[in-house]
């Protein structure tokens, strides 16, 4: 409140304005004190940041809005990401794939370490903060362990994986083998063939067209 206004006042705070976004984005959560004017002051979280894995630069973090004041993070030798990246907002952390390993450490980059090594070529990484999961592909499997590295076990096979990519709210995750794409609960039980590219021809009966696919993403809000 302002010093010596009285109730009703436009100059006195009269509305407290609160913005969130949807379930699964990383929330940027905005409060507003205004008066009868608009004049409002604002505080957004830290949380609306974006974070890149960066193979010349590191790990960059930026604004998730509009990309503006970029940070290196983590800076060569301690980050030459050469994979995929992935948050787990409850415990303020981040993994990313780094030639044969995969690499942790907080969202301010402090604390690296190395979580898994030895490695054949991993290349997506995904988070199940809850069941404390993490998820990775490599050419010929989709694998996951705890979020220590340890109890490491294979879910799925394949020859030519080239992506994965959870969908914790359905507990799911798909991945794409040559040029068909699959799916299966999180535990690796329920695999299924969810489109294949394998038979599609052209007008001359050729089915050599068309390309594999190179990656997988999945839509929180509608699956």
């Amino acid at each position: 409140m302002r010093e010596g206004t009285q109730p009703g006042d436009p100059r006195r705070l009269n509305k407290v304005v609160v913005t969130c976004v949807l379930q699964d984005f990383i929330p940027p959560l905005t409060l507003s004190a205004c008066d009868l004017f608009g004049h409002c002051a604002t505080k957004s979280s830290d949380e609306d940041r974006m974070y890149i894995a960066d193979s010349r630069a590191g790990i960059v973090r930026a604004s998730a809005f509009d990309g503006s004041g970029q940070q290196v993070i983590v800076a060569p030798p301690n980050a030459n990401p050469t994979g995929g990246l992935a948050l787990d907002m409850p415990r303020q952390q981040m993994y990313w794939v780094e030639a044969n390993a995969i690499k942790r450490a907080n969202l301010d980059g402090t604390q690296v370490q190395n979580i898994l090594s030895s490695l054949n070529a991993p290349k997506r990484v995904g988070v199940d903060s809850g069941a404390g999961k993490l998820y990775w592909n490599e050419p010929s499997a989709v694998k996951r362990a705890n979020l220590d590295g340890s109890g490491a076990q294979t879910l799925a096979s394949g020859t030519a994986i080239a992506a994965m990519a959870l969908d914790v709210t359905r507990s799911a995750f798909y991945w794409v083998d040559g040029k068909t794409m699959y799916r299966a609960n999180l535990d690796g039980s329920g695999r299924s063939s969810v489109v294949s590219l394998e038979d599609e021809k052209d007008f001359r009966g050729n089915t050599s067209f068309l390309h594999s696919f190179l990656d997988v993403a999945v839509n929180p809000q509608t699956g």
